[in-house]
Parts: structure tokens; C-alpha cells; sequence
């Protein structure tokens, strides 16, 4: 019984310290401002912020502010949040924070 515990111990460790998912590579910092933004957007279900966030979104990106694969992943989220497909949307923004946890 004791090892069944310890196994099964270790395997949640080993599940909690991999990377989230690899969708994602390694987020700016403006990036992971980003992404704490969208989250909470969605979170509240505030459909009327998503075309502001939008557009704070692609003026980062036309200035270059924004490395292009982190505007790709963000404008995918935020195509669920707009479609108020907010569960996606709160899974995706968090998957994507997750993924910038490094282990120990």
C-alpha cells in the first residue's frame, strides 16, 4: 500500500514539474503581460474589452514590441474570446502562462 502511495506520488511530481504544454515556446515579458490580460478578460467574460485588447495587441506588434509567434498565439486566443468561447479561451491564456514555468 505504502509504495502504491509513493508511486503514484511520483508520478504527479514528475506530471507537475513538465512543462505545460508545448504548444507554446518562451514568452517576453510584455508577452506574458499580454496573456495575464487576456486571461483575466475572459475570465470576467468581457467580450466589450476584446477589440481594446486587440488593439493594444497589434500596436505592440507593428511597433516590433512583440516577437510575431507570441501575436500568433495570442490572436488565437483571443479569436475564442471574441467568439465567447470563454472556457477555450481561460484553458488556452493559462496553458500558455503554465508554459513558462521552468522546473526546479
Amino acid at each position: 500500500m505504502k509504495r502504491r502511495l509513493f508511486l503514484g506520488f511520483l508520478a504527479s511530481s514528475a506530471f507537475l514539474t513538465t512543462p505545460a504544454c508545448k504548444r507554446y515556446g518562451e514568452l517576453s515579458d510584455l508577452g506574458y503581460d499580454y496573456a495575464k490580460a487576456l486571461h483575466a478578460l475572459s475570465r470576467r467574460k468581457q467580450k466589450e474589452k476584446t477589440e481594446a485588447f486587440a488593439r493594444l495587441l497589434d500596436n505592440s506588434l507593428n511597433k516590433g514590441e512583440l516577437p510575431p509567434r507570441e501575436g500568433v498565439w495570442l490572436k488565437t486566443i483571443l479569436d475564442d474570446a471574441r467568439a465567447e468561447r470563454w472556457p477555450e479561451a481561460i484553458r488556452a491564456s493559462r496553458a500558455l502562462m503554465e508554459s513558462q514555468i521552468k522546473p526546479l
